[in-house]
């Protein structure tokens, strides 16, 4: 991973296995670079831009890691792993990761922040296929019970509570809030 500003490198890891996708959270609070690789998802602190960010950044992530901690064992769908100083990852700039189970191949942000989505089409369960991760509760939910196709993309309406999704053959929309389908969009 290799990143530029102002066309000098100020940042740069490897991981192990293939990179998909990347995103940056755009959150106002706080600020994160998601990572896509193989099975898991990973959150680095966007430290090497904003020292105020670097606060912020661990504060949110404190108290994800508080309610993670507080959720009953049986209610967590993944697995979340924080890491720590000393830990290879965190010298990395890594500090949190989920284990999505199969290969994740799309993420994004929510406007605020705090929700993120990830697509692994690659599943033999349909409702496997979209997770959406939440911050402030430190879970993750599947949005689906099935899915109608094999889901490629999904995107957060920046301002209501819509959910896109983009399948190879057609795109639909749900509304988040009353938990239906509220398009079934273009076919092609």
């Amino acid at each position: 991973m290799l990143a530029r500003l102002a066309n000098k490198k100020f940042f740069r890891f490897t991981l192990e296995g293939d990179v998909y996708d990347v995103a940056w959270s755009k959150g106002i609070d706080s600020s994160f670079i998601t990572i896509c690789n193989e099975t898991k998802v990973h959150l680095l602190s966007t430290s090497a831009l904003s020292r105020k960010l670097t606060k912020a950044n661990n504060d949110k992530l404190h108290e994800c890691e508080e309610a993670y901690k507080a959720l009953d064992s049986s209610a967590r769908l993944l697995e979340w792993t924080f890491h720590k100083e000393g830990d290879e990852l965190y010298e990395n700039g890594i500090r949190l990761s989920i284990d999505v189970l199969n290969q994740v191949k799309f993420v994004t942000f929510h406007t605020k922040g705090d929700y993120f989505a990830t697509v692994s089409p690659n599943t033999l369960k349909s409702s496997d296929q979209v997770f959406v991760h939440s911050l402030s509760k430190g879970a993750s939910s599947r949005p689906f019970s099935k899915s109608k196709g094999n889901i490629q993309k999904c995107e957060f309406h920046p301002t209501k509570p819509l959910f896109f999704i983009m399948t190879l053959q057609s795109v639909y929309i749900y509304n988040l809030q009353k938990q239906v389908r509220f398009f079934a969009g273009m076919s092609y």
